[in-house]
């Protein structure tokens, strides 16, 4: 229902009376996604790959396509070493192993996005 119309009669005890109508406009509220931890740390041991890093997590109160949360990388991964499945925020190794004297750490920043475009 996207609006309310309420008829509104008003008396006084002279009898006199007037009605006017109230309109009430009902719109959805999209609520931003939340991650549940600030930050996640992993450790992964070196010459490893095709595995899982860690899987991050958020969540969105809305229902329906506004509460779907989908994820990406947004920086961070300037090697191309990581990807993100953009539907369960699971982080893994791409095929090339990371080696540890070349890649001792990453820091990843991962956008979760809800169905209505508001992001976390």
């Amino acid at each position: 229902i996207p609006a309310y119309i309420l008829t509104v009669t008003v008396e006084d005890v002279s009898g006199l009376e007037q009605t006017e109508e109230l309109v009430i406009d009902v719109s959805k509220l999209n609520h931003p996604p939340w991650f549940t931890s600030a930050v996640y740390y992993s450790t992964v041991r070196e010459l490893l790959a095709n595995v899982t890093v860690t899987c991050i997590t958020a969540v969105d109160n809305d229902s329906g396509a506004n509460g779907r949360v989908g994820y990406s990388i947004m920086s961070g991964n300037e090697g191309g070493q990581f990807v993100v499945n953009s539907s369960t925020g699971e982080i893994n190794i791409l095929s090339d192993p990371l080696d540890f004297e070349s890649f001792s750490e990453a820091r990843l920043l991962v956008e979760a996005t809800d169905g209505g475009s508001l992001n976390a």
